[in-house]
């Protein structure tokens, strides 16, 4: 009990109770039956608590949460969606609704995979319906998921939701200081420090606990945890016109590293990007043949870069294929380094390994990703969005041009933060040739984008860009920006 000292109710609950989450609710009182938002009448519902617990010591996350229906339109929050992919099982589930008049109706059942539409994009999730929800109906619900063995996924809280939330505690049990060590990173790199990267509002802030050495028997033991307790946190509104939502709404990000030092860290991470990107293009078995059949010695040098350009965005785009979007599910197994930006599905980072989590010293690894290359995008005809961009930009140089690439963030969703220590939020690799000492961006990996102009998405953005000694800070040009060709 000493490694439980000081952790809280929350904690005792986590720890004693996770395999028995359907055993109690917390007491419904009359103050949550009589809540409502007197200053947002509109208000479809609102949630009373929440609490979600990310433990990497047993690869688990439990979320819970308590929602007041208050209108009609809030019925809608009876429908749960659950994260799909396959580095995960569902542990336990429980739901039920409670009504106005004290009467509970439990859920019985389990999620089913649905199809949804999100942002013109087709994914697939896990979805369950709390029964009998009715206005002023309360919606009680918990799971766990538990994560593979092999795999350790640093949390990101999102900490705000379209609902006020009146309580919400979130709290992350990361490997401990002595297992830090067995952590490895996709590049090999050993992870000894635990960072995160908070965006919150009303001077909220996480808090690091720790416990003494001494009262540990064993490294199983806890020694230290994160967690955040807010009360009363508004409701993130989307409006017409706004920058992304997810730049705006408060959120912390949690990762192991090497390095805490950003500029370490973007040195790092660019030199094995370029070293990554580098291999791929070196795979080039019938490049060459490729080039010949496209263009002529004849060419000028635009003739050339249209034509490969007009090859490569003919190319069947594997993200798009429905048994494609199918086999690959949900975003959450990876976050995806690729092909995020036009399907939503999840990706293998350019290094080779899953970009979203790190992996032990006995990860098994993919060795057909780690070794793919412009090769493999020629025999099948076609690619991801990153796999694309990178034929092209290996045809462009076979043709006696110089050419690389940068890779930056969908600015539809998020802006590149230098002080984030993840590469999580760079998303898609833009091609960059060099003409007449100009830089000219092309994306041919993006479906029926024109040639000499890239996506508005990844325009006037931030990212790494590659270099003679690596990478380097870059930036795409802006969508006003006239062509030079």
């Amino acid at each position: 009990m000493n490694s439980l000292r000081g952790l809280g109710f929350s904690a005792l609950f986590f720890f004693l109770t996770v395999p028995a989450l359907a055993a109690d609710w917390p007491a419904i009182t009359d103050a949550d039956r009589a809540m409502t938002v007197p200053d947002r009448p509109e208000a479809p519902a609102i949630v009373l608590q929440r609490e979600q617990i990310d433990d990497n010591m047993n690869n688990l996350q439990v979320v819970s949460e308590r929602i007041k229906i208050l209108t009609d339109a809030g019925r809608e929050y009876a429908r749960v969606e659950l994260p799909y992919g396959r580095v995960f099982a569902v542990a336990t589930l429980s739901g039920r609704t409670v009504q106005a008049d004290g009467s509970v109706t439990p859920f019985i059942g389990k999620p089913v995979d649905e199809l949804v539409s999100r942002d013109g994009r087709k994914l697939t999730v896990q979805a369950f319906t709390l029964p009998d929800a009715q206005i002023g109906s309360i919606l009680d619900f918990r799971y766990s998921l538990r994560y593979l063995d092999h795999r350790v996924f640093p949390p990101e809280w999102d900490v705000q939701t379209d609902l006020l939330q009146r309580k919400a505690y979130f709290k992350f049990i990361p490997l401990q200081n002595r297992g830090y060590a067995s952590v490895r990173l996709d590049h090999g790199q050993l992870a000894n420090k635990l960072a995160w990267t908070p965006f919150l509002g009303n001077g909220a802030k996480p808090e690091m606990h720790t416990l003494p050495a001494e009262t540990h028997a064993t490294v199983h033991d806890v020694l230290l945890w994160v967690d955040l307790s807010m009360n009363d946190i508004p409701p993130i509104v989307e409006e017409p016109f706004m920058p992304p939502v997810s730049l705006l709404r408060w959120r912390v990000y949690f990762y192991y590293q090497s390095t805490l030092d950003s500029d370490d860290y973007w040195k790092n991470e660019g030199k094995f990007w370029n070293k990554d990107v580098e291999a791929f293009l070196g795979r080039n078995e019938g490049l060459a043949a490729a080039d010949t059949h496209i263009i002529s010695p004849a060419d000028t040098t635009e003739q050339k870069l249209l034509k490969i350009y007009s090859a490569v965005s003919a190319m069947k785009y594997q993200s798009t294929d429905p048994a494609y979007v199918k086999q690959r599910g949900y975003p959450l197994e990876y976050r995806s380094a690729e092909c995020v930006m036009e399907s939503g599905i999840s990706g293998i980072s350019a290094s080779g390994g899953p970009s979203g989590c790190v992996q032990n010293e006995s990860s098994p690894v993919d060795k057909k990703k780690l070794t793919r290359g412009v090769k493999d995008v020629l025999q099948e005809g076609g690619g991801t969005h990153d796999d694309l961009n990178r034929l092209f930009v290996a045809m462009v140089r076979a043709a006696g041009m110089t050419a690389s690439l940068i890779w930056v963030p969908n600015r539809d969703e998020q802006a590149f933060l230098k002080d984030y220590l993840s590469t999580n939020q760079l998303d898609g690799e833009i091609a960059i040739v060099q003409i007449d000492g100009k830089d000219v961006f092309f994306d041919p990996g993006t479906k029926f984008c024109p040639y000499g102009t890239i996506a508005w998405r990844y325009s006037a953005a931030m990212g790494l860009r590659q270099n003679a000694s690596g990478a380097e800070f870059g930036e795409t040009r802006p969508p006003w920006t006239t062509s030079s060709l």
